[in-house]
């Protein structure tokens, strides 16, 4: 996540002081990646002094990350402010990431589950994190997309229009509602 992140942000000079985490080794694949990603503000650790490299991320850890990403990233979203659990019967008003999972709710970032759940604690799928990511880069989904990349995302996965804006090097246009077509080639 660090990686992709850093990835799309301008570029940004790690500020001194900066580290990693104790648990990132030297040499670690994603360590500048990671402290971009902690300079800029946009991802921590899972504690003071640990990130975790390889650990998952949870919805509420994204919806935080999302959340800072529209306040401090290169587009910062404007007139987003709902604070609040965004009404989810899982999420309290006191939970750490409470105000984060309103925000991106609010904004369509990302979305709750059936029966009014948010469920914050679960491991975002890697179809949720594209997703999300999407929105937050301004990108897709991609619709009129029938070549299938992924053999285990056919076309009517809920997520196949974001997977294959994504994966696919496209030409698109854009329509009067503002969606991404793909364009022939």
């Amino acid at each position: 996540m660090a990686a992709m992140l850093a990835r799309n942000l301008p570029d940004t000079t790690v500020s001194a002081g900066t580290t990693a985490g104790s648990d990132v080794k030297a040499g670690h694949w994603a360590m500048d990646e990671i402290l971009k990603a902690k300079s800029a503000g946009i991802m921590g650790g899972v504690s003071e002094t640990m990130f975790d490299p390889e650990g998952s991320v949870t919805r509420a850890q994204m919806a935080a990350i999302a959340a800072r990403w529209m306040q401090k990233g290169p587009t910062t979203s404007q007139g987003v402010e709902n604070p609040g659990n965004g009404n989810y019967s899982d999420v309290s008003d006191s939970h750490w990431a409470a105000d984060a999972i309103s925000y991106v709710t609010s904004a369509g970032i990302m979305t709750g589950y059936a029966g009014q759940t948010f469920k914050p604690d679960q491991k975002l799928t890697r179809a949720e994190a594209v997703k999300v990511l999407n929105r937050l880069f301004g990108r897709g989904p991609l619709n009129g997309a029938t070549t299938v990349t992924f053999t285990d995302v056919p076309a009517t996965h809920w997520a196949f229009a974001d997977i294959e804006e994504a994966a696919t090097n496209h030409k698109y246009t854009v329509d009067a509602q503002g969606a991404e077509h793909i364009a022939a080639q």
